[in-house]
């Protein structure tokens, strides 16, 4: 498992193993802390998603839709499909997309009453506006700035509390002049 955030994690009997004669494009997600995910795609595979997604009459494709506040300057491009719960076809991935069997996607099930299940599955697409060097160049700078107020801010309160721990306070043997300043009268 990977202990150490930030650092690379692999088995050391890999390394001996030969590099896989194909294999499959790398696949980059943007994990929240909420649980949510995105997947960052090329350009041109979510192109043609979508116009394989087009082809298909089966399919209600919806593109360049406004999105609201705070990604009011983004596009959405949207795949609707109604299937069948008992359908094992699957036109709706994209070459990138991992195979999960039908048992776990929902796709297969016994119905014994014979009654037809469907659902709709439901695929968007994010499309980000282009950067300018502009917002790269603002975008470094509040990184750089914020990287060292984070530094100095490390500095200020690392040694927080650090007092306590190298000099021991004097056990008391006797009360002090304030604990008979305010113990009860007799």
């Amino acid at each position: 498992a990977c202990i150490e955030p930030m650092k690379g994690y692999c088995l050391q009997e890999a390394r001996a193993l030969p590099p896989p004669e194909t294999y499959r494009p790398a696949r980059l997600f943007v994990i929240y802390n909420n649980g949510e995910a995105e997947e960052l795609l090329q350009e041109q595979v979510v192109r043609d998603c979508l116009k394989r997604a087009e082809e298909d009459p089966a399919n209600s494709v919806f593109r360049g839709q406004a999105m609201g506040s705070p990604m009011d300057c983004c596009k959405c491009h949207s795949i609707y499909r109604i299937v069948s719960v008992s359908s094992s076809s699957d036109k709706f991935s994209h070459e990138t997309a991992e195979l999960i069997p039908p048992t776990l996607s929902g796709t297969a099930g016994f119905h014994p009453d014979g009654e037809r299940k469907e659902y709709t599955r439901f695929r968007q697409f994010i499309e980000y506006p282009q950067s300018s060097a502009k917002d790269k160049r603002l975008f470094t700078s509040a990184y750089e700035k914020f990287i060292a107020e984070e530094a100095a801010h490390r500095e200020m309160y690392q040694n927080y509390g650090q007092g306590l721990l190298r000099s021991k306070m004097p056990l008391r043997s006797s009360p002090s002049e304030v604990d008979r300043n305010i113990a009860p009268a007799e």
